[in-house]
């Protein structure tokens, strides 16, 4: 008798193809997602040190300014301390060394972002230059800039409820808000930058370490080289924004901004 045997080979079923490829997703995504979350964290850790930076740098500059007659280090001549005959180099580095005491140390002055910059070990020698510093300065900004507000948009609210036309007493306590009939429920901020991050673009092209002049019509960008092509700006009154491009044109055209020289490292 002729004894037949069986093929005990066989083929994947479609059942066991579902299940091998969800298997596979389930360990990539499991490997992918963290390590996604982790790179948002780090950029987030990034932003927020970069923030602090230019907020301690503001009163920096302030503190130096109110030892000098209320001028800053560019209108002040260098026989005084200042830098104001320094400018034609357009040496960024040359305006915050003269702060150096102010600042407490170089670390102010690199944004963890910056991979393209190295921190420096002190203010003195050659140990700090442009390769060790992440932000502009606006050379054209004056003390004058920072008092008070001034004019603002009119879409204000009191206790959540816009405010009517007509003269309105406004206090330390004063429930003030934006209402949302204009820029989606905020306002402009009528102080111009003062001192931002240097991956600045003219024409989609990296803006050269030097002195930059810009105005309503320049066109200027951010890189990708630092924070996603976005970048953090600080006002003359101390505050911090993070603008995109589209932001950055529209802040171009605050009367304070047009025509002004940012020196760029």
């Amino acid at each position: 008798m002729k004894t037949i045997v069986a093929n005990s080979e066989r083929g994947l079923t479609l059942i066991d193809v579902v299940v091998v490829i969800a298997v596979l997703a389930l360990l990539i995504m499991g490997g992918i997602l963290p390590l996604m979350g982790s790179n948002r964290g780090k950029q987030r850790a990034q932003r927020i040190n970069c923030v602090n930076n230019l907020r301690q740098i503001g009163p920096a500059l302030k503190l130096w300014a109110s030892f000098h007659d209320d001028k800053y280090m560019m209108d002040v001549s260098v026989t005084n301390g200042g830098t104001m005959e320094l400018l034609p180099n357009g040496l960024a580095y040359m305006q915050f060394r003269v702060i150096s005491n102010e600042l407490f140390g170089p670390k102010i002055l690199h944004c963890p972002a910056d991979y393209n910059r190295a921190l420096a070990r002190s203010f003195q020698g050659g140990d700090f230059g442009n390769t060790n510093l992440s932000y502009f300065l606006n050379i054209d900004m004056i003390v004058a800039n920072t008092y008070p507000f001034f004019v603002g948009d009119r879409n204000l609210s009191l206790s959540n409820a816009p405010v009517k036309p007509g003269l309105v007493s406004i206090s330390v306590n004063s429930p003030l808000g934006w209402a949302t009939e204009m820029h989606n429920g905020q306002g402009n901020n009528p102080y111009p930058f003062f001192v931002g991050d240097r991956n600045l673009s003219l024409s989609n092209a990296p803006v050269k370490p030097w002195l930059v002049s810009v105005s309503v019509n320049s066109p200027l960008g951010w890189t990708t080289e630092m924070h996603g092509g976005q970048g953090n700006m600080m006002r003359a009154d101390g505050s911090v924004e993070q603008l995109d491009n589209a932001n950055l044109h529209h802040e171009l055209e605050f009367p304070g901004m047009s025509p002004n020289r940012w020196v760029v490292p």
